[in-house]
């Protein structure tokens, strides 16, 4: 089984908020995974229509959890955001050209192990990630200072095209 990035970047963009424990800028989390910011804008705006994060703009403002590391899910979560393809054409009736999918067993056993692998997620939340030694190695590694930029504030037509990527939601 393959996560899609988007359900992996979903993941690192929610471990980042658990690790910073406040409130952060979207640059901070490209630079600490060395991933474009265009490609997070889209992660965020889900993760924040579905209650994992909030935003706020200006001073102050960025984004941040929503929700307290343990109630985060990481089984709901990737159920919520893998949208891939079925995992075999017979998985999806409407496509499905197999010619011995009403006999054949793989099904069965493809649908049991993609049981197993969403029950193993589901035991674990984000705070179980994140526990111990684990929580310490993280902060060391994602919030560091990144020799690839220097620690200063974006620019004005970057704060503003950023700023614009992340809604605003009311409260």
């Amino acid at each position: 089984m393959r996560l899609s990035l988007f359900s992996d970047y979903s993941l690192r963009v929610l471990l980042f908020g658990a690790v910073k424990g406040s409130a952060f800028p979207l640059h901070e989390v490209a630079d600490a995974y060395n991933i474009s910011r265009h490609h997070l804008v889209k992660v965020v705006n889900n993760l924040t229509k579905q209650g994992y994060l909030s935003t706020r703009r200006g001073r102050g403002g960025g984004i941040e959890l929503a929700m307290k590391p343990e109630e985060i899910m990481i089984g709901r979560l990737v159920r919520k955001t893998e949208t891939s393809v079925p995992l075999v054409e017979c998985f999806d009736p409407s496509t499905n050209t197999c010619p011995i999918h009403g006999c054949c067993g793989l099904k069965g056993a493809l649908a049991q192990a993609v049981g197993a692998f969403y029950g193993a997620l589901d035991r674990y939340t984000l705070q179980d990630i994140i526990e111990g030694n684990r929580l310490h190695s993280m902060k060391d590694i994602l919030l560091a200072p990144k020799l690839a930029r220097p620690d200063v504030p974006p620019n004005d037509q970057e704060a503003e095209e950023e700023s614009d990527l992340i809604p605003v939601l009311p409260g």
